[in-house]
C-alpha cells in the first residue's frame, strides 16, 4: 500500500513539468522545455485512457475527498503524448528522440492502434539500429515490441501477434530482455557484484512491468490457431511444415506423460483446448 500511496506523488511531478515547460518557453529554452516533456512523457505514456476514466467517476461519487486534490488528467492523451514527442523530435539528442518515439509506439499499443504503433516504429527504422544504442533504449524497444504483438492480439490479428512475438518469447532471456528480473539462465553465469548492482539498476518499477504468464498465454495461444491447422494439413506428408517449435515440444511434452491430471494454469488448458480442436 506505501507503494501504492507513493505513486500519487507522480501527479505532482507532471503538474510541476507543466508549469516547468511553460516558464522555460517564456524565455524561449526549448531544449530544456523538451528534456522536461520528456520527464512528464515518462509519467503518461503507459497509463490508459480508461484509468483516467474510471477515476474520474470515483472523483464524481466523492468530489471532497483530500486524496484526489492532486490527481492529474489527461483529456486526449493521444494529442497529448504526441505533442511532447514532437517536442523531443524538434529539439533533443538522437538518444532521446529514439527513447521519445518508443514510448509514443507503447502508448498507441495500450490503446490498440496496432497499424499506428507497427507505422511508427518501421518509419523510424529502429529494427536495423536498435543493437547500437543505449540499453535502456534497448529495453524500451523490447518492451514497445511486446505491447505490439499484445496489441495485435487484442485485435484478433493472431498471424501478426505471431510474427511480433516469435522472436521475444522464444528467448531464454526473455526477462533481461524487459528488465523484469533475472532468469535462470543468466543467474548460474558468473558475475561481478558490479555488473550485478548495474543490471538491478535498469530494472523496471512493478507498476511499469508486462505481465509475463498473459504474455506467455498470448504466445502460445497464437501458436495454437496457427499450428493446429497447419498439423491437420501436413498429416500425410513427409516434410513436416512447422510454425511454433515451442508449442510442438509443449505437445510433445503432455503426450510423453502416462497421466495427466486436471488443467492447473494456462498452459495446461491451451494444452487440452488444442487437443479439442485437432
Amino acid at each position: 500500500m506505501e507503494y501504492l500511496y507513493r505513486l500519487r506523488d507522480e501527479c505532482i511531478l507532471i503538474k510541476l513539468c507543466d508549469e516547468a515547460i511553460e516558464f522555460l518557453e517564456n524565455h524561449h529554452e526549448f531544449q530544456k522545455s523538451a528534456q522536461v516533456g520528456l520527464i512528464k512523457l515518462e509519467r503518461i505514456y503507459y497509463k490508459n485512457d480508461s484509468i483516467y476514466t474510471r477515476t474520474k467517476k470515483i472523483m464524481e461519487k466523492n468530489p471532497d475527498e483530500e486524496k484526489f486534490k492532486h490527481i492529474y488528467f489527461v483529456e486526449d492523451s493521444q494529442n497529448v503524448v504526441a505533442a511532447l514527442v514532437d517536442k523531443v523530435l524538434k529539439n533533443c539528442s538522437q538518444k532521446h528522440k529514439i527513447k521519445a518515439t518508443l514510448l509514443q509506439v507503447y502508448h498507441h499499443a495500450i490503446h490498440n492502434r496496432y497499424y499506428m504503433a507497427k507505422d511508427l516504429i518501421m518509419k523510424a527504422k529502429l529494427q536495423h539500429t536498435i543493437g547500437k544504442q543505449q540499453i535502456a533504449n534497448q529495453i524500451c524497444f523490447n518492451r514497445s515490441i511486446v505491447q505490439i504483438g499484445l496489441s495485435a492480439f487484442r485485435t484478433g490479428l493472431f498471424d501478426e501477434c505471431f510474427k511480433v512475438l516469435e522472436h521475444v518469447c522464444q528467448s531464454p532471456k526473455l526477462k533481461e530482455s524487459l528488465a523484469q528480473g533475472m532468469s535462470s539462465h543468466t543467474k548460474n553465469q558468473e558475475k561481478t557484484l558490479e555488473e550485478e548492482l548495474e543490471e538491478k539498476k535498469r530494472f523496471i518499477p512493478p507498476h511499469l512491468q508486462i505481465n509475463l504468464e498473459v504474455l506467455d498465454c498470448v504466445f502460445m495461444t497464437t501458436s495454437m490457431l496457427l499450428e493446429i491447422p497447419n498439423i491437420s494439413q501436413n498429416k500425410f506428408t513427409i516434410k513436416q511444415n512447422v510454425i511454433s517449435r515451442n508449442f510442438r515440444k509443449l505437445i510433445d511434452q503432455y503426450d510423453s506423460k502416462g497421466i495427466q491430471f486436471m488443467a492447473q494454469n494456462s498452459r495446461d488448458y491451451i494444452v487440452f483446448a488444442a487437443r479439442n480442436l485437432h
